[in-house]
């Protein structure tokens, strides 16, 4: 075998490194904090419910897509994905407007609800289409892609770079904001954060239409499981439970860790899978913070939710699986003011609940302060977690009246339930919210100043969710085969051409 290599954490930036080390020679162990695999990419038993703590939905369920040939390599087969046909129902009253996965039902919807902006809304969906043809070259970093293969694929996507010069540098929020019907900029707006990029709008239009987003089978424990399976297969080492207090530094070098009971454990390589923050600050005694991701902290902002949970004993299979509420009138839920609430329901997924009954969810932004200030107090705590179920009970009982008197489980995860299941600064599970008008942030995969230190995850990465997680393994370990002259291989034994 070849180097000896330490993961620190086993979610899917862990794993993925863990499966593509074990394949390309090197010797792997993971420690992992918690009693299961995932991280991030977790859920938990309630009465009969399990709650997914994680996928909404994933990129990478249509077989002929990268990304489901991505996940393949790394044991997670998507082929009994659900689809979404329907992305979500937008609700204020009386009123529906359907988000269609299909572009083309999709733009009959529009111009039926918003003739006004039939020119803009086409140009829309004319570019979608246009990116929906496109298959994005995720490979390999592009710091590893050759000049004649990088002119290759600049001259396969030239008819990709009028749409993206087009709305390169432009948010969610601007660019919508040109609608003049109120629905329609809400419909598209409801779902990303207005600060984020018009791209990445861009191509969730296109990956829907193409079905190649959707909900994994048996959710996101179901995806960490088939993940820790394969790399245990491949002779991987993975100790659950087994928290890391500190990564162990000699001179400039990375030499091990030292578990919580005092174990220390050498290693010629330390892969950091975990929150940057909890890396940067606990693990490396606050010691050896780069100051690229020092900037991060200081400028760079993130955001949090918090999750209300229903078991519910009534089937609503006949309901859209989303909708978007519009409320009366604001209310503040999560120390936030809300405008809209958010209902979806898993029953096109029979793992998630009993037969005949359903698990509804509702993502509720959150203010992170708010709830660390209220966990001062652990009554206060309780009660506010109490109060936000009750609010959130009682506006899904509006929209849905069949589950009055057949609620049968309650839960609430809060930021501060993220922050202490998985180290996240702040409760931020989505990584650093980089608009396209921020400066280009450097995102380091190895660290500057410590040889033998190396960092995945969506903290060191520009695509965030668990697409660019298990990229960010991936990537790690295809330099680390660059560097020291090997032939990356996915499968045992094969090397790609």
């Amino acid at each position: 075998m070849g180097e000896r290599m330490i993961i620190v954490g086993g979610g899917v930036s862990g794993l993925t490194a863990g499966i593509f080390a074990q394949i390309n020679g090197y010797e792997t162990t993971i420690f992992e904090k918690n009693k299961v695999p995932g991280g991030l990419c977790t859920g938990w038993q309630r009465q009969g419910y399990t709650v997914d703590g994680c996928i909404h939905w994933l990129l990478g369920t249509q077989p002929d897509s990268v990304f489901f040939r991505a996940w393949q390599a790394v044991g997670v087969d998507l082929t009994d994905a659900h689809p979404f046909e329907m992305f979500y129902q937008l609700e204020d009253g009386d009123t529906r407007l359907v988000w269609h996965s299909n572009l083309e039902r999709l733009e009959d919807e529009f111009l039926t609800h918003a003739p006004e902006d039939a020119a803009r809304m086409k140009r829309l969906l004319a570019d979608a289409r246009t990116f929906a043809t496109l298959d994005l070259p995720i490979e390999q970093p592009r710091d590893l892609v050759r000049w004649k293969d990088s002119l290759q694929e600049l001259w396969s996507l030239r008819s990709f770079v009028r749409p993206m010069r087009k709305y390169q540098g432009q948010t969610v929020e601007e660019y919508c904001s040109r609608f003049q019907n109120t629905w329609l900029r809400r419909l598209l707006t409801r779902f990303i954060p207005g600060e984020y990029s018009m791209l990445t709008l861009l191509a969730t239009l296109a990956a829907l239409h193409t079905g190649d987003i959707g909900f994994p089978k048996g959710g996101s424990l179901q995806v960490a499981s088939d993940m820790a399976a394969k790399y245990e297969a491949l002779g991987g080492q993975l100790h659950l439970g087994q928290p890391v207090a500190k990564i162990l530094i000699e001179g400039q070098q990375a030499v091990g860790v030292q578990l919580c009971d005092g174990t220390k454990v050498s290693a010629d390589i330390v892969v950091a899978g975990v929150d940057a923050h909890h890396l940067f600050r606990q693990l490396l005694g606050d010691a050896h913070t780069p100051a690229a991701s020092e900037r991060n902290f200081r400028h760079l902002d993130t955001f949090t939710s918090c999750q209300v949970s229903f078991g519910v004993d009534a089937d609503l299979a006949n309901e859209p699986h989303t909708v978007y509420l519009r409320l009366p009138k604001p209310v503040n839920l999560a120390g936030l003011e809300n405008k809209n609430m958010n209902f979806r329901h898993y029953c096109y997924d029979t793992d998630l609940q009993p037969p005949g009954k359903s698990l509804v969810v509702s993502t509720i932004f959150a203010d992170y302060d708010h709830w660390a200030a209220l966990a001062q107090n652990p009554a206060a705590y309780k009660t506010a977690k109490e109060q936000l179920a009750l609010l959130t009970q009682e506006q899904l009982e509006k929209r849905f009246p069949q589950v009055s008197g057949h609620i049968e489980m309650v839960d609430v995860a809060t930021p501060l339930t993220y922050q202490r299941y998985t180290n996240l600064w702040r409760g931020s599970y989505m990584g650093w919210t980089i608009g396209p008008k921020e400066e280009p942030v450097q995102l380091p995969w190895q660290h500057p100043d410590l040889s033998g230190l190396y960092m995945v995850g969506q903290w060191f990465d520009s695509m965030a969710g668990l697409p660019g997680s298990m990229l960010s393994g991936r990537y790690l370990i295809q330099r680390l085969c660059h560097r020291d002259n090997r032939a990356f291989a996915v499968i045992p034994g094969a090397v790609p051409s």
